[in-house]
């Protein structure tokens, strides 16, 4: 094979490119700027304003597609900024540096950007995404997945920085998935000092740099903000992660938790602090385990609780296939578009409740949302089956429901 191209095979996702061209150092050649007429050249651009220019240029060849232009847009700047991430420049914005008095403008002659196609059906290109659930549920091996399709899928080099200081579970996660040819450089591991992110921020941006990542996932959330009250009501942590991740300049997704006892379960922490640091909130739930099976698996959901300014991606039942039990490697991983039944519906009301409830008080909650959804409704006989079926752990399913001392309802 020529050396100028290379075989990638995902063996877990099915994804496989073949002869893809690159340079001779292994990393993604940088845009050609294309030519129509010799009136219409475009310079190969090299600074910052030069690939602003030269964005602008190619979208005003043909003003009367202004769909397709926008697309292209979007794709030509995830592209300059990935190529002068690696070339060495600066991804800062320029309004970093503006006067007053450039910074003021007539609301109506601002320029609102599309919004930004997710990657991985979930993640901002551009921004911090926050993916938060309760411990166990599955976020650090969602994330290793995601970092290997953002490699194969989006050819993005990708930054894992542990702060739980965890490589024996990230490694063999990996490996498990087939991802052993990305592990050598497009996929690196950093071990930050034990300090808060805001305090090592350039060095993070540093170790960045120098393996030309054009992503970062950050696990967790908790452990990066040492010293501070990650999870309480204060706007101090969040406010200081949101700036180091600015410092840092790449997108990013961080591993958050949620307290069993949060007063808002839509929220990472239960805390809208959190909720609003973010441009995109992802919540994991357990749906069902399956330890007895043929092959060992376990199945979660993801909510897309917040993207802004974009429409959220619908629902996604996630099942994770396991080599040794739900608690060995994973081997292969599987996501559809999630279908809801009346199970869910009332699992995510008694989640959603602040304390135990009976089955008249589901019921009645179960017939509100039907109104909203225009979906039949349900007698309280019928929840009471749903519930009692639901608290009985089958041989291929765990409980879903537990019934308290006063003849109410709560999570299992």
């Amino acid at each position: 094979m020529d050396s100028n191209t290379r075989t990638i095979e995902h063996k877990t996702h099915g994804v496989r490119r073949v002869n893809e061209p690159t340079a001779t150092n292994g990393h993604a050649k940088e845009p050609q700027a294309p030519t129509r007429t010799p009136a219409q050249t475009l310079t190969q651009p090299v600074t910052d304003d030069e690939y602003v220019a030269w964005a602008e240029k190619v979208v005003s060849f043909d003003d009367s597609r202004q769909d397709r232009n926008r697309e292209l847009a979007d794709k030509l700047q995830r592209a300059a900024d990935v190529a002068r991430r690696r070339a060495g420049l600066s991804t800062a914005s320029p309004t970093e540096t503006r006067t007053w008095q450039e910074r003021l403008s007539p609301l109506g002659h601002l320029t609102i950007e599309p919004p930004a196609e997710l990657l991985c059906d979930w993640l901002h290109p551009t921004a911090h995404t926050i993916l938060f659930g309760h411990g166990d549920v599955g976020k650090g091996t969602l994330a290793i997945w995601w970092a290997i399709r953002l490699a194969t899928e989006h050819n993005l080099r990708v930054l894992i920085v542990d702060f739980e200081s965890q490589p024996g579970e990230w490694l063999p996660r990996a490996q498990s998935l087939g991802a052993a040819e990305l592990l050598e450089d497009t996929i690196q591991y950093y071990e930050p000092a034990p300090r808060a992110i805001w305090d090592q921020a350039d060095d993070i941006a540093a170790a960045a740099q120098h393996m030309h990542a054009d992503y970062i996932i950050i696990d967790s959330i908790v452990f990066a903000c040492m010293g501070s009250d990650a999870s309480g009501g204060s706007t101090d942590a969040p406010a200081r992660y949101r700036e180091a991740l600015k410092t840092i300049g790449l997108p990013a997704t961080s591993l958050a938790h949620i307290p069993k006892d949060a007063r808002e379960p839509k929220y990472p922490f239960g805390s809208i602090f959190w909720h609003n640091a973010a441009r995109v909130t992802i919540r994991a739930d357990y749906y069902q385990v399956d330890a007895e099976g043929t092959v060992p698996s376990r199945k979660i959901t993801l909510t897309c609780c917040k993207y802004n300014n974009g429409q959220k991606p619908p629902k996604q039942l996630i099942e994770i296939l396991y080599r040794d039990g739900p608690t060995g490697l994973p081997m292969h991983i599987e996501a559809r578009r999630y279908s809801e039944t009346q199970a869910d519906v009332i699992l995510g009301i008694l989640r959603e409740a602040k304390h135990a409830l009976s089955t008249a008080e589901i019921t009645k909650a179960f017939n509100e949302i039907s109104k909203d959804d225009d979906t039949p409704t349900i007698s309280t006989d019928s929840v009471g089956r749903v519930l009692r079926r639901g608290a009985q752990a089958g041989r291929r399913s765990s409980a879903r429901f537990k019934a308290t001392s006063n003849n109410t309802w709560e999570p299992a």
